[in-house]
């Protein structure tokens, strides 16, 4: 009866509640780039974890299932080397459409072990464990909807938006979480007020504020921390923690700027 969420780092998070433990676009990885060591953008900041922490926790909580939640394709959530340290790890893996195929050919993951999910559409994940009283078993429903966000996807020129991008709704039984992708705020459609009213309040939600400026360029695909706010509102959040800042220096703003424009926009 107890919610446990960790911030590794940029979108990265951990979230350990009931039999679950829930990890989110893993990016472990000195580089959000196809290549490790020699291109791309360079991490500035290390996760508070490595993969080796998890897989330690992993083994402590053997009665845990261990579930990897991906938003979308791009290499700063999408990150290969990681995905390939954690396939033997994971049990199940939660994409949306698209992204199934690219885990079976570039990380060999078991297609079995992959749920591709649609916008609105949902799994529900059924567990149940062995009471020591009389009274049978208890039965435990996890449900995970693939939420609209207003983004892209595309790892290569050759393949931009030929996979879905989106954000996660996490349901079990006393805590209701809601964990952001990348995303803009429409002006023009209230697409956050949507997921509010069909599957708010949250208990719990992370939202990107970082990787904004040039306001030009990223007006459709990252939200500013102001923004992030009003997505804060939106959905009908209790509480949320700001993610996607802090560890690439993604945009044109100042690393630690973001927080310092929630704090304004609070």
């Amino acid at each position: 009866n107890e919610l446990y969420m960790t911030w590794i780092g940029h979108s990265t998070c951990l979230f350990q509640i009931d039999y679950w433990s829930i990890l989110t676009d893993p990016m472990f990885s000195t580089r959000a780039s196809p290549y490790k060591h020699w291109i791309g953008i360079p991490r500035d900041v290390q996760p508070a974890y490595t993969i080796q922490d998890i897989l330690n926790h992993q083994q402590q909580q053997q009665q845990q299932q261990y579930i990897c939640c991906i938003t979308h394709d791009h290499y700063d959530h999408m990150d290969m080397n990681s995905v390939r340290e954690l396939k033997d790890h994971v049990q199940l893996w939660i994409v949306p459409l698209g992204i199934a195929d690219w885990l079976v050919e570039r990380c060999s993951i078991n297609r079995k072990q992959i749920i591709e999910l649609e916008w609105w559409q949902n799994v529900r994940i059924i567990r149940s464990k062995k009471k020591t009283n009389k009274n049978g078993r208890r039965r435990r429903i996890l449900t995970i909807t693939c939420c609209p966000a207003s983004h892209w996807s595309g790892r290569t020129i050759l393949d931009r938006n030929k996979r879905l991008w989106c954000s996660f709704a996490i349901i079990v039984k006393l805590f209701d979480i809601f964990f952001c992708g990348d995303t803009s705020y429409p002006n023009n459609f209230p697409l956050f007020r949507q997921i509010g009213d069909a599957l708010g309040p949250f208990d719990l939600s992370c939202i990107p504020i970082g990787a904004y400026l040039p306001k030009e360029m990223n007006k459709d695909a990252h939200c500013d921390p102001y923004e992030a706010l009003q997505i804060h509102n939106d959905i009908q959040s209790k509480q949320s923690i700001a993610i996607h800042w802090g560890s690439f220096n993604l945009g044109e703003e100042p690393l630690y700027e973001p927080p310092q424009l929630l704090y304004d926009a609070i």
